[in-house]
Order: structure tokens, then sequence, then C-alpha cells
């Protein structure tokens, strides 16, 4: 199943919960055999934390205006 998860790439990954908690929901969804998207709903230019940047290759990011190219199956709002 493609499955999205909603992500704010604003300030530092430590700054506060909603970074770790997207990382932690698609990191449990890609082990469990899904295919996890990233949907950036800030800042186009924004495409990672600044501290963090290491993970970025790790991951699939589409910007939320981007994604009627990409159809998922579920997206999870993570606010």
């Amino acid at each position: 199943m493609r499955v999205g998860v909603t992500v704010n790439f604003l300030y530092s990954f430590f700054s506060s919960g909603s970074p770790q908690t997207v990382l932690s929901v698609a990191e449990v969804l890609r082990i469990t055999g899904h295919e996890v998207i990233l949907i950036n709903i800030e800042d186009k230019a924004r495409t990672w934390w600044d501290d963090v940047t290491g993970l970025k290759d790790s991951w699939t990011v589409v910007h939320e205006s981007d994604l009627s190219a990409s159809p998922l199956d579920c997206v999870i709002e993570v606010g």
C-alpha cells in the first residue's frame, strides 16, 4: 500500500514532537511493508530539517502541490 505521511520541514528536527512522530510513524509503516511517501505541507523549497539532512536520502518526499501525479492509498496527517 502507498501511504503518505504529512510533514512540516520547518526549523529543527528537535524543535517539537511532530518531526519525531512523523519519522516514527513512517518507519513503522515502512518496516511493515508499505511504500511511504512524506508529504511536505510547507514551503516547497524546504526539503528537510537542517539538523538531520543525513536522513534525507532515505525517504521519498513530495510537496502537497505535486500529489496529483502520485496517487496514494492512505494519508496520515501528523499536525
